[in-house]
Order: structure tokens, then C-alpha cells, then sequence
């Protein structure tokens, strides 16, 4: 229900009784004033970016890696929660990607510690499923693979 249609004054609005349907009322500030980068907003585009990488980086998964969603659902985990699970490992990548330094295999060493100390829930709850700590280094390990080798550095922020 659009504004002008709640609240109606007391003399009927004639414009409203001509059409057959309301118009939703744009105000006077229709225009904002113009400024150097006022259509500069890279922090939108960053999120943007950051939903269309990590959903690409899960189709890769879903795609080319079954062994780990095979791995991780062996002790009864659903997919729904080990593709939850993946999908906040990548996404921590993808924030973190330009705090990470070296090579790929550094890189997961450095994320991987990071990911535990940060996220332990994860890990709590791939122990709950009876997933062994060999199969839980192997699967981090391929996600965060896949999520640095699919994923871009993120631009770092311009401050004016």
C-alpha cells in the first residue's frame, strides 16, 4: 500500500479517483546534488562482487568436488549444513582474502589457523558428526584451495 493510499485527507483526491491504480509519490528531492564520485559507490559493487565470487566459488564445489561433500556427510550430516559450513569458510576467505600472504600452501596454513581460532563453531560441528581431524584438515584444506585459487583480492577501500 503506497503512502498517499493510508492516509487520505479529508477532501478525495481527484487524481486518485481518475486512475486506476496509485502512483507512488516521489518527493521534491527526486534529484540529489551533483559532486565529484557521488556516483563512485565501489562499496556496493565490492558486496555485489563478493556474492557473485562466493556463489561461483560454491558451484565449483558442488561441481568438481563432491568428494568433499562426500566426505563431510559420511558420519549423517545433511547437505544443507555442510554446504552452510563451506560456504562460511569461503566467505571468510573472500573477507580476508588480502590478509593472507605467500604462496597457496602458506595461505591455507595461515587461513586455516585463523579460520579455528576464529570459527571454531565449524569445527565443533563436523566433531559432532564424527568427522575424524585428518578428514577435517583434508576438507578445510580443499575448500580453502578452491577459494584461493577461484577467488580475486578484494580493491582496497579510496578514502577521499
Amino acid at each position: 500500500m503506497y503512502y498517499n493510499q493510508m492516509f487520505q485527507p479529508s477532501a478525495p483526491n481527484p487524481y486518485l479517483l481518475t486512475t486506476p491504480y496509485a502512483v507512488p509519490h516521489v518527493g521534491p528531492y527526486e534529484q540529489f546534488e551533483t559532486y565529484p564520485g557521488a556516483n563512485d559507490f565501489s562499496y556496493e559493487m565490492d558486496s555485489f562482487r563478493t556474492a557473485v565470487d562466493v556463489n561461483r566459488v560454491m558451484r565449483i564445489l558442488n561441481q568438481q568436488h563432491r568428494n568433499l561433500y562426500r566426505e563431510i556427510e559420511r558420519g549423517g550430516m545433511e547437505r544443507k549444513l555442510s554446504e552452510y559450513l563451506f560456504r562460511s569458510m569461503v566467505t571468510y576467505v573472500d573477507e580476508n582474502f588480502n590478509r593472507f600472504t605467500g604462496n597457496i600452501e602458506q595461505k591455507i596454513a595461515q587461513a586455516s589457523r585463523q579460520l579455528s581460532r576464529r570459527h571454531p563453531w565449524i569445527f565443533d560441528i563436523m566433531r559432532i558428526y564424527n568427522v575424524s581431524p585428518a578428514s577435517q584438515n583434508r576438507i578445510v584444506d580443499g575448500v580453502l584451495r578452491v577459494a584461493f585459487r577461484n577467488l580475486r583480492p578484494v580493491a582496497m577501500p579510496r578514502y577521499y
